[in-house]
């Protein structure tokens, strides 16, 4: 039997030994971490043939579970639902790619980065001209999934005044219109369609097809094999200039965090298991050994 791991008993110790003077085994069934994902995010949290949720970002989250003796339960939701589901303690952690930023750090901690990725446009051949400035942006409509820090850099290009690189006063791209939705996939499928959208500008109501849709550049490379027809194509990083760092998020307080964080270091490590799962799902170096 071994001596639990501090922030995993509930005791209020903060350090090893932990006072409390439980003990258990290799996993304690008493003691499941309610996961929180949004799938349709393929590689990081999709659902296999069989139904089953998978990916990168599942596949990380488990391998903390295990170190941390703790029952994995993955629940799938709306993205923009995560944090609330969080805050009420409804999940225990997210595990959905998510970045940390100054008004989610309001209600919520964050592990330290484990994965940096580059923001890309999705787009038909021909609809994003990277020889271009962001400015022919304007008269587009151009899709985020909402709740995410793509729908932040979406207004941060129409608005200005956002976070670096996009934090000129003065918008980029004022005359974008940005169309939302909770499902990053019916974004694509209504894209890939040239379906009409319905967005509110400050003339009224517009009708048209979405041009682009911002995602990070490993989830755009995985629609663009799976939806062959009509073929897509993304912008390359340089062109939005934006890398999203990808962390998990834990209650407000919690302890776990640098327990976690701990656990990160070692996997993090070269040669070592994110390395490995790196490899397993898109292939690439990990935030650590990124120059």
């Amino acid at each position: 039997m071994a001596d639990c791991i501090p922030g995993t008993c509930g005791c209020p110790a903060p350090k090893c030994p932990c006072t409390c003077g439980k003990t258990f085994g290799p996993v304690d069934l008493r003691r499941v971490w309610r996961v929180g994902t949004s799938t349709g995010y393929e590689p990081f949290e999709f659902y296999d043939l069989n139904g089953a949720i998978i990916g990168f970002d599942i596949d990380l989250i488990k391998i903390i579970g295990e170190r941390l003796r703790f029952v994995v339960d993955v629940h799938d939701m709306d993205f923009n639902s995560l944090f609330p589901a969080l805050g009420v303690r409804y999940i225990d952690v997210i595990a959905a790619a998510v970045s940390e930023t100054l008004e989610r750090s309001k209600f919520a901690d964050f592990t330290k980065p484990y994965y940096e990725s580059g923001m890309v446009l999705l787009s038909h051949d021909g609809d994003i001209d990277e020889s271009q400035p962001i400015s022919q942006l304007n008269g587009k409509i151009v899709a985020a999934q909402s709740g995410t820090t793509q729908e932040a850099i979406l207004h941060a290009i129409k608005e200005g005044g956002g976070d670096p690189p996009f934090d000129d006063p003065d918008p980029y791209a004022p005359g974008m219109m940005i169309y939302t939705n909770v499902s990053l996939p019916t974004i694509v499928t209504l894209m890939g369609a040239k379906d009409n959208v319905e967005v509110q500008t400050e003339t009224g109501t517009y009708e048209g097809p979405i041009h682009a849709t911002i995602m990070i550049d490993k989830v755009a490379d995985s629609y663009i094999v799976h939806r062959p027809q009509p073929p897509l194509v993304r912008t390359t990083e340089a062109f939005l200039n934006s890398v999203e760092t990808c962390s998990f998020a834990l209650p407000l307080g919690s302890s776990l965090v640098d327990v976690i964080n701990d656990i990160l270091d070692e996997l993090l490590e070269p040669g070592g298991e994110i390395d490995r799962l790196i490899e397993k799902w898109f292939g690439g170096v990990s935030v650590e050994q990124t120059p």
